[in-house]
């Protein structure tokens, strides 16, 4: 059970598979609980992508509205940060999956509006699946009428729905949102990934050492106060984090800089008898 809805393990007799459906609690901003559930599954819909959970149908019995995801087995990223510190290559692993399913929905112009760790989940098999487009926002429609189905409503975003942790700077002011606000939102979780400290009230004013310098440059860029600083999407930050771990599987990443060039003078000794 989340602030906006419970989610029930069920059982789909027609096609033998176990599911996950999800109901609207009764606490939920006003404005339907069909039109709320519609506008969250008419969202992922969009949406075809392994680091995404898919949705398979939208069902209406005893006047409410159910959405019917695919069921996942494992825990959410918030109960993995609670178990302790990640290693770095838990936090590259995850993070570049992370990035990879938000930057597929900003190509497809959708703000998730609520990125979380609570919203990320973490199988059995390692794989991160993004959750909950509950809140997520149309940016690049065509039409007013369009962003309302799709996303969240303009009356929810001028609330400031969301998380507010979590939250952008112009979130916070109830600004227009696009991709780079997901970006800061990115950037707060993976702040509390790599430094196993749970922030969730905000950006840090000041990185923790704890954060390896490898990681530095990503957080602080995507927590820029400025938006036209930041990562202009995740796709960006994708790029970013997989060139990152690129350098790193140099053969000589772990040794220190005296040992480098010890290292380096033996490669050239041999190379020299050869």
């Amino acid at each position: 059970q989340g602030g906006m809805g419970r989610v029930f393990l069920a059982e789909d007799r027609r096609l033998n598979r176990r599911v996950a459906i999800k109901v609207l609690n009764a606490s939920a901003p006003s404005g339907g609980d069909r039109t709320l559930i519609l506008r969250e599954a008419r969202a992922i819909a969009r949406l075809s992508h392994p680091n995404i959970a898919s949705v398979h149908d939208v069902v209406e019995q005893d006047g409410r509205t159910h959405i019917v995801m695919e069921f996942l087995e494992g825990e959410t990223l918030a109960a993995r940060l609670a178990h302790g510190p990640m290693s770095i290559d838990d936090v590259f692993t995850l993070s570049t999956q992370m990035a990879a399913g938000l930057g597929h929905a900003h190509k497809h112009g959708l703000v998730h509006c609520d990125f979380k760790p609570a919203n990320v989940f973490i199988t059995r098999d390692g794989v991160a699946k993004l959750l909950d487009f509950g809140l997520a926002r149309l940016v690049k429609s065509g039409t007013a009428d369009e962003s309302e189905h799709l996303g969240a409503s303009p009356t929810l975003i001028r609330q400031r729905a969301g998380t507010p942790g979590y939250m952008s700077p112009e979130h916070m002011k109830g600004e227009p949102l696009d991709a780079r606000s997901d970006v800061y939102s990115f950037g707060i979780v993976l702040y509390e990934m790599a430094s196993s400290q749970r922030h969730g009230a905000g950006a840090p004013a000041l990185l923790e050492p704890s954060v390896p310098p490898v990681l530095r440059p990503i957080v602080a860029k995507s927590l820029a106060p400025n938006r036209e600083d930041r990562f202009q999407s995740a796709a960006e930050l994708e790029t970013e984090l997989r060139a990152v771990v690129r350098r790193a599987e140099s053969p000589f990443r772990f040794l220190s800089t005296r040992r480098t060039l010890a290292a380096a003078a033996g490669v050239v000794l041999l190379a020299g008898l050869a």
